[in-house]
């Protein structure tokens, strides 16, 4: 609770306001009444002179001055005398005589009576020019506000008004009215606490939900908004917290992508680095074999250690295994162009069929030779705008590929066919399925499924990525699947519109 905002708002505003009330209160009870009396006074003895002034300007004329007396005696509900110098009555809105007996209940009297009675009284009204007091009468229990003044006259004659007002006591007054703030006090407290309550919840609780969203955003958990559809400072803190929120997701997102993407490219360049260790220690030591071969048999023939009919047997080894050594540097030599970056195609119209059936056509003796039976479904008139020559490549990787793992019954089935816009080359061929966990390196530089039968250089694996760089240069598709009694590998150009 001490910790609470909405604790803190709820007793902080009611505490302010239930102190404000109760003080208001108590100044209303204790110093009222002294107010009241003390502003009576004032008014009734700045009314009266106010009235002097009005007095000695129609002095003259009786008319005015009763006019005058009686919209006086209306304005401060009191009584209007004016004495002579002697003390008696001299001018009044209503008649008056010196009888005791006639006036004994008469308040002005008494309050006359009794200042007639002071022998100071005039001296000292004469030396201050006015005054206002409480006259009590004791016998009356009433008390009355008086206001004095004097005025000299323009006969130079000094005449003296007296300004009579009954004074209601209000201690009843008072005390009625501190029981009427004593239940005002309890609804005022009670009101005050249910707005209050009402006034907290507004302010604390869109913060509360605000510092909930915002502890979540700490923990990096950016799906929660803060739902506040409203045009003030919280409202606006609002907004900006979901656009914090947002912005932090975003970047997040990215930030994590990037890594993600960081890590494949580590992990791939991890993986090409070891592919290239492995191509280089492979290579080596296949190229050392037909090297020695070559320098084994070309100093037999210098030498002229061969027999005459073993002579053309040794100049075929000598030929065979150049012409290997030849193509694994032309191999490497292509996939370094097409991996540049700054290789461009020689592109033309052809029909994608013809160039397919010529190239198995050739192969029919390595089929032969391998025994493989070939089974071909091919759609005919597919005309695509490509490089030939490499596409023809293409061809030949996924044939040469196909024929060294083909296994028993050795089928290779090739076919051409139509996918929307693209035409499809898949060559399948019985034998082992490719394994989960080499399936993402199948296309990478260099990179051979079985290192055991790799020590030839026609398996040096540059062949699929030959491929791939190709295809990704024609913005192809490739791919491949396993089928259950071999793989198929497959390559997708588009075809050419008419």
């Amino acid at each position: 609770m001490k910790k609470s905002i909405t604790a803190k708002l709820f007793i902080i505003t009611s505490v302010i306001f239930i102190t404000f009330i109760s003080a208001a209160m108590l100044i209303q009870s204790y110093y009222f009444s002294e107010f009241y009396l003390n502003r009576k006074m004032s008014s009734l003895r700045e009314n009266l002179s106010s009235f002097n002034k009005q007095y000695l300007s129609v002095y003259s004329d009786s008319n005015k001055i009763y006019s005058l007396m009686v919209n006086f005696e209306n304005a401060n509900n009191a009584k209007l005398i004016i004495l002579d110098a002697n003390g008696n009555y001299f001018k009044s809105t209503s008649p008056i005589t010196d009888k005791k007996d006639a006036n004994k209940l008469d308040a002005v009297n008494t309050v006359i009576e009794a200042w007639r009675s002071d022998p100071d009284a005039f001296t000292s009204l004469k030396n201050s020019s006015s005054k206002s007091y409480i006259f009590n009468s004791k016998e009356y229990d009433i008390k009355n506000i008086v206001a004095a003044s004097t005025v000299n006259t323009k006969d130079k004659d000094i005449e003296i008004i007296f300004a009579v007002s009954s004074f209601v006591p209000i201690s009843e007054a008072s005390l009625v009215i501190k029981e009427f703030y004593l239940y005002f006090l309890i609804g005022a407290i009670l009101l005050i606490l249910l707005l209050s309550f009402i006034y907290t919840n507004m302010i604390s609780k869109p913060l509360v939900r605000m510092n909930k969203t915002a502890k979540k955003m700490s923990n990096l958990d950016f799906t929660e908004k803060c739902i506040e559809k409203r045009e003030d400072e919280i409202g606006s803190l609002s907004k900006t917290l979901n656009f914090l929120s947002e912005n932090l997701d975003n970047s997040l997102t990215q930030l994590r992508e990037s890594n993600r993407k960081l890590k494949e490219d580590y992990e791939k360049e991890r993986q090409l680095l070891k592919a290239r260790k492995d191509f280089i220690s492979s290579v080596s030591h296949d190229l050392k074999t037909p090297i020695a071969l070559i320098e084994g048999y070309a100093e037999g023939l210098k030498d002229g250690i061969v027999d005459e009919e073993d002579k053309e047997y040794y100049l075929d080894v000598i030929m065979d295994e150049s012409k290997n050594m030849s193509k694994l540097i032309t191999d490497m030599i292509d996939l370094s162009h097409l991996e540049s970056g700054f290789y461009s195609l020689d592109k033309e119209s052809f029909f994608i069929d013809k160039l397919l059936l010529n190239i198995l056509r050739k192969y029919s003796k390595n089929f032969e030779d391998k025994n493989i039976t070939l089974e071909k479904n091919i759609i005919e008139s597919i005309s695509v705008y490509a490089d030939s020559s490499r596409i023809e490549q293409v061809i030949k990787n996924l044939l040469n590929n196909a024929i060294y793992h083909a296994k028993d019954p050795n089928i290779i089935r090739v076919s051409l066919s139509l996918e929307n816009d693209y035409c499809m080359i898949g060559i399948k061929n019985t034998g082992d399925e490719i394994e989960d966990n080499i399936k993402e390196r199948i296309w990478d530089t260099f990179f051979r499924k079985d290192k055991s039968r790799c020590r030839q250089l026609q398996n040096a694996g540059l062949g699929l990525s030959i491929v791939k760089n190709i295809i990704d240069l024609h913005e192809g598709k490739y791919g491949f699947s396993n089928t259950g009694d071999g793989v198929l590998f497959y390559f997708m150009i588009k075809i050419e519109n008419k």
